[in-house]
């Protein structure tokens, strides 16, 4: 099946937990960046309704642009309830993304100026797909970026909304 079908509205969700689903995209990060310190922290586990391999895709995509884009080598992945929603974060200690360009970063094809004359591999669709996805789970992504690194907050509504 391809991503584009994968990606429709018309879909059931099943009940995941939050804190399973942080561990496992930990985990399967870690196989492919030994080298980076990645944990993961929650107070309560909370439960999401979504589809597994989409909201792993999603956040495979922000530890690797962490890395790929960031240059980081400590990430941590934490999730909570924030205002009656599940939030999830991604937070690294990399480059931060210049400020300038943080309400363009989820367009489609949109890269910084810094990331094309480094010639960082991608295509800017990374972030875009990561937005299509939460978008789908009925959720918002935001931002937040400094010289001393990156914040993605997630937000989805809990399994019983």
């Amino acid at each position: 099946m391809c991503i584009r079908d994968r990606l429709k509205p018309d879909r059931e969700f099943l009940p995941l937990s939050a804190g399973e689903l942080l561990n496992n995209a930990a985990a399967s990060f870690r196989c492919v960046h030994p080298e980076v310190i990645v944990s993961v922290r929650y107070d309560t586990d909370c439960e999401i309704s979504g589809d597994l391999n989409l909201l792993l895709q999603a956040l495979a995509n922000l530890l690797n642009n962490a890395v790929l884009d960031g240059g980081a080598e400590r990430i941590e992945l934490t999730c909570g309830l924030r205002d009656g929603q599940v939030e999830l974060s991604v937070r690294d200690d990399g480059c931060g993304i210049d400020p300038r360009y943080l309400d363009r970063i989820f367009d489609r094809f949109f890269r910084t100026p810094s990331k094309r004359k480094q010639a960082v591999p991608g295509n800017g669709l990374g972030l875009a797909i990561v937005k299509h996805i939460v978008r789908l789970h009925r959720g918002t992504i935001s931002a937040e970026s400094s010289e001393t690194g990156t914040v993605f907050r997630i937000r989805l509504p809990g399994a019983a909304s």
